[in-house]
């Protein structure tokens, strides 16, 4: 992978009155256990966050800063809660947050969830694969059938294609790291013919969750977290933690419950 550019990244930092990016634990347990991911050691309280607690953020976000993203990510596999999951997004998006985001390991995908989730609004899923080989996927994302997967996304992928759909835009994530590097171009490759977005990033180490050695950067390079300063993330609980990396709660800021 190309070396980052700092420098760059500094440029876009700046003082807001509100997160850009509100990242919502919609559920933390997960059907996979992925080599990348420190969830399957997580020592928290696992459960699913409340209607109730959904709907008062996404209605702040509405009133306050309709700009910012809702995303449904962290500890979980959101896709868990099945229709209820785009019961919410549509909730978010009749109430005036303009961009919502999905991430997902796309295990769950059938045609009728794919109808759900279109008709919801959604505005962009990413759907982490990592793999292009069945040898690549079941060493990364351990639990999964590379070929059920495979063959969801690209149904999905078809099925938006049929139907004409604007939204949501089908991203398909790939994350560099050992036994899966050589794979990356074919990867690209195939879910570009298919009509899927491409995202290819590095390997995140959750704090010291686990190893990410592409992140090593000399600290004279070191520049302010993009994601701390732009981002608040709410576990399930409502407790909002320090930053994604903090995953398992430890220096919570507060409680959206109460707060």
């Amino acid at each position: 992978m190309k070396p980052v550019d700092l420098t760059r990244i500094l440029a876009t930092l700046e003082e807001t009155a509100f997160p850009k990016i509100v990242v919502t634990e919609a559920i933390a347990t997960c059907n996979l256990y992925c080599a990348m991911c420190p969830q399957p050691s997580m020592k928290r309280e696992r459960g699913t966050m409340s209607e109730e607690l959904f709907r008062k953020i996404a209605l702040e976000i509405a009133r306050d800063c309709p700009d910012t993203q809702l995303w449904n990510a962290i500890m979980g596999e959101p896709m868990l809660l099945r229709e209820g999951l785009f019961d919410r997004v549509r909730f978010a998006k009749d109430a005036g947050v303009r961009t919502v985001i999905l991430t997902t390991n796309g295990t769950l995908f059938d045609d009728d969830l794919a109808d759900r989730m279109h008709e919801s609004g959604l505005d962009e899923v990413i759907i982490g694969l990592d793999g292009h080989s069945e040898e690549s996927y079941s060493a990364i994302r351990v639990g999964g059938d590379f070929h059920d997967v495979k063959g969801r996304v690209e149904r999905l992928l078809a099925r938006a294609r049929a139907g004409g759909w604007k939204t949501p835009k089908i991203v398909a994530q790939f994350i560099v790291q050992e036994g899966n590097r050589h794979e990356e171009a074919a990867f690209r490759e195939h879910w570009r013919a298919r009509g899927a977005t491409v995202k290819i990033r590095r390997r995140l180490g959750w704090g010291e969750g686990v190893e990410a050695p592409d992140l090593t950067i000399p600290d004279s390079e070191r520049i302010p977290c993009p994601w701390l300063i732009r981002t608040m993330s709410v576990h399930w609980s409502g407790k909002v933690a320090q930053c994604d990396a903090d995953y398992e709660g430890g220096y919570a800021a507060g409680d959206l419950n109460t707060q």
